[in-house]
This record gives C-alpha cells, structure tokens and sequence, in this order.
C-alpha cells in the first residue's frame, strides 16, 4: 500500500484533488472517473468545483460514475447523487455524462440491472480499456469500500456482473444499496482510498495487517493509493 499522509482536513483535500488530477492529465480521449458518496469526500467536491482544480478538469470529455447508492428518490438527503451534484451542478459537464442509480424503477434489482448495463456500455466504448481512468474509494469503520460491499455480503463473490443489489447495509444508514461490484471498482488504471478520523485506526490497522476485508481486498486488486490524515498515521 502507498500511503500519503496530511497534516490536516485542508491538506487532506488539496492531496486528494491533485491525486485526482493527476491520474488523468496528459491523457487524451475521453475520461472516466468513479466517484464515491458518504462524508469524507465532500470537502474534495468542494475544491474541484472552484479555481484553480476546477480549470484543470476538462469536463467536457470526463464521465462520472457513482459507485453506489442508497435506494432513496434522487431528492432525498441520503442521496449520493445528490450530493455529487452539488460538485457537478457549478461547473461546464453534460448530463449525460453523470452516471448515477435510477432508483425510480421499481425494485432494486431492476435499479442494478440497469446500472450494470450503463457500466457496460461504458466499458465496451472504452474498447474493453480499464472503466475508469481513477477510483476515488474510502473506507468505513467495518472495513467495507464506499460502494456499499460489506464484510459477509454475497455481493463480494459477485464477478460476472457489473453492478448489484444490497439488500441490507451493516452501517448507517440502515437502507438497500445498489453498489458496483469489485470487478467493476477494480477495473482502474488506479484507486485513491481516502480515510480520515480516529475512529478507522482499528480497522485502518486490520487491512495494514492483511485482514481480508473489502477494502483490503479492492486495494490488493489495483494500483492504490491511500490517503490519510494524521490521526491515523502510524
């Protein structure tokens, strides 16, 4: 594991945004990148949407994809596209290139079954290249990735499929999820995990340890990278 560690909360999100940035400038064509919801990276979507991070995105040919989502309507508090559009709302993106989670389907199968299609899509007009050019992944205090894969979920064991349904989440909030599956968070040129607070220590120490925990898992699968605040340094 590559670890960074910042001496604060601002530090914290200028490392992220420039790791960000990083992965993506010089390269050509269109650009994917995968995004998570939950807390920590808020203050991130804060700088990338004001000068000088936001100058040096080219919107125009990058393409978002949510990792999960709670399945609550697009409006509701708990959402994470909501919260992402609070980045992608202020700055010059399409539409279509947001990828969220219709939770207006029906069921949550049919949610993920349409989601796993767009991932798909994506994949095949990259011509089979890595989904995104990044991930930016977290972490929670039970060991499992932002995109709601939770330590004992069958949706672990899930590697045909792109996208899938989580019936029951392990942490708060208590609602189903729709969550990529690590096939699709791991097919990225790299991931960034971010991880703040003394609350993770314990489980930041068990995946030092070789825990097998989704996280864990994920960051043996790509070239990641993880980001911590001093709290959780050493």
């Amino acid at each position: 594991m590559k670890i960074l560690v910042a001496a604060d909360a601002g530090e914290h999100a200028r490392l992220a945004a420039e790791a960000l940035l990083g992965a993506i400038e010089g390269r050509a064509g269109t650009l994917s990148i995968c995004l998570p919801g939950g807390s920590t990276p808020g203050a991130l979507y804060r700088l990338l949407k004001e000068p000088p991070y936001s100058g040096r995105m080219p919107w125009s040919r990058t393409h978002f994809f949510l990792s999960d989502e709670r399945y609550v309507p697009d409006v509701a508090p708990e959402s994470n596209l909501r919260m992402l559009r609070g980045l992608l709302d202020h700055v010059p993106l399409p539409v279509s290139n947001v990828h969220g989670v219709d939770t207006s389907l029906g069921s949550l199968e049919l949610s993920a079954d349409a989601f796993g299609t767009d991932i798909a899509r994506r994949r095949t007009a990259k011509a089979q290249a890595p989904l995104s050019d990044i991930a930016v992944l977290g972490v929670g205090t039970d060991g499992h990735t932002p995109a709601s894969l939770f330590p004992g979920s069958p949706a672990l064991a899930q590697m045909e499929r792109f996208a899938v349904a989580v019936a029951t989440a392990s942490v708060p909030p208590f609602l189903p999820r729709v969550s990529m599956t690590l096939r699709a968070l791991a097919s990225t040129r790299s991931a960034l995990f971010l991880a703040r607070g003394a609350e993770k220590r314990e489980i930041l120490n068990a995946i030092k340890s070789g825990n097998s925990l989704p996280a864990r898992q994920l960051s043996e699968m790509t070239h990641a990278t993880w980001l911590l605040d001093e709290a959780l340094d050493g």
